[in-house]
């Protein structure tokens, strides 16, 4: 074995990087972190009819997006297929092994494993389930190679985590099942077993597989919904696993000094989406005026607005006043899309409001006393005082004023600070959208 850990993520090119995918990944990633040990990419493509090259990418694009480097690979299995033959040719030599028919469709001849030549229960101690025990009897002889000459998932595997000395397989529950087979090859052929630690599933609220149908399974679906990829990181690695204590806000660093595979749970995890965007909002609010700036700034023009149109720095301070409201990235253009343009929705409660037979009084009082304040004073520490006075002055309570002018600009009865969005609207946007109110211009 060798001195420090070696741990893979070896997943099979089908389809996108789904979260228990992400989340088997990230563990790996941690662990050889953590332990200073070595973390390899293999691609198990030698399911050839269900392979793609997109699915590649996907898979090596949601890691880099999560931030997870590698220190070997990608290494693929469609490269290594003479080293599979090699050892099914050895396999059969020793009698352990046999051509069959059986299960072929093309009738063409498969190799398969006999089981009966283990004459042995398979035990074996997983670092998170404790110990594991299969009757042999209960295990069928299963096939190692195809008809069509390509590897099982279950031999190629063995050979691979033997010959790149993987120290720790780090995987989900479903392949549990897998073990005792992979275990007997290993016996067969001599070799010594990797430390095995199975990962309970994700479910869903009603406790069942996460699915499809719960919501967004892809990486890269959250990548799109504006999730920070930090925040995802820090959720997904709490879906299974507890640094102790009530932590749950972690740098990457702090979640490489406490992960041990110890700490993983037996039982299932919930994912709750609540959560998730609690967590991704509170690592919005964290950021640096110029990096969340910089990270909206995709949004927003895929959103059909420019984040550029009247320079970086107005964009940072509209970040800085949404940030606290914003959830996710894809929410910021949707919640100021009336500070880019004039075809924004107004909501029913600020028509009504506009409507209200009081409010063209109300509005005139803002606009005289907007109109008085040049470009230069367009501060919320000028503003405040004007529209107060001016409220004070046209008998009514401030509210009565400021509510008028905040629907007529923004079409939305809330907003962030009053004088903030004016500021940021300029002056003459504000003084243009309530001039055109009903019954005011």
């Amino acid at each position: 074995m060798p001195d420090k850990p070696r741990v893979r993520f070896a997943p099979s090119p089908t389809g996108y990087l789904h979260i228990g995918g992400a989340r088997t990944a990230l563990y790996n990633w941690l662990y050889a972190r953590h332990t200073g040990g070595t973390f390899i990419l293999r691609i198990e493509d030698t399911d050839r009819e269900r392979h793609t090259p997109e699915a590649v990418q996907a898979i090596i694009d949601g890691m880099k997006w999560l931030g997870m480097d590698w220190d070997e690979g990608p290494i693929h299995q469609s490269d290594r297929l003479a080293r599979y033959q090699e050892v099914a040719a050895e396999l059969e030599k020793k009698g352990l092994a046999y051509k069959t028919t059986k299960g072929a469709e093309d009738k063409g001849e498969a190799l398969a494993f006999r089981v009966a030549a283990a004459k042995e229960k398979v035990a074996f101690d997983d670092q998170v389930l404790g110990k594991v025990e299969f009757q042999d009897e209960v295990i069928e002889d299963f096939i190692l190679m195809r008809s069509n000459g390509w590897p099982t998932y279950n031999f190629s595997c063995v050979i691979d985590d033997h010959d790149m000395a993987i120290t720790d397989v780090i995987r989900g529950l479903d392949h549990v099942s897998n073990t005792p087979r992979q275990i007997m090859i290993y016996k067969a052929m001599g070799w010594t077993s990797p430390r095995f630690a199975h990962i309970p599933m994700i479910t869903n609220s009603e406790g069942k597989k996460y699915s499809k149908r719960d919501g967004a399974v892809a990486v890269g679906d959250y990548a799109n919904a504006g999730y920070l990829p930090e925040a995802f990181a820090n959720y997904t690695a709490l879906l299974g696993w507890s640094p102790g204590g009530d932590v749950e806000i972690m740098s990457r660093q702090e979640m490489v000094e406490k992960f041990t595979v110890d700490r993983v749970r037996k039982t299932a995890s919930q994912f709750d989406f609540q959560k998730l965007e609690w967590m991704n909002g509170k690592y919005i609010e964290g950021l640096p005026a110029a990096e969340l700036a910089e990270r909206m700034a995709p949004f927003f023009k895929s959103a059909g607005l420019d984040p550029d149109a009247r320079g970086r720095e107005w964009l940072e301070k509209l970040g800085q006043l949404l940030k606290e409201r914003a959830h996710t990235l894809v929410q910021f253009p949707k919640l100021t899309r009336y500070f880019f343009a004039d075809d924004y929705e107004v909501v029913p409660q600020a028509a009504e409001l506009l409507a209200k037979d009081t409010t063209p009084a109300a509005l005139k009082a803002a606009l005289a006393a907007l109109e008085k304040l040049p470009e230069a004073d367009w501060t919320p520490a000028k503003l405040d005082p004007l529209l107060r006075e001016a409220a004070k002055a046209a008998g009514m309570g401030f509210g009565k004023l400021a509510q008028p002018v905040r629907a007529a600009v923004t079409g939305t009865n809330v907003s962030p600070g009053l004088f903030e969005v004016l500021e940021l609207l300029g002056r003459e946007v504000t003084l243009a959208r309530i001039r055109r109110a009903p019954g005011v211009g």
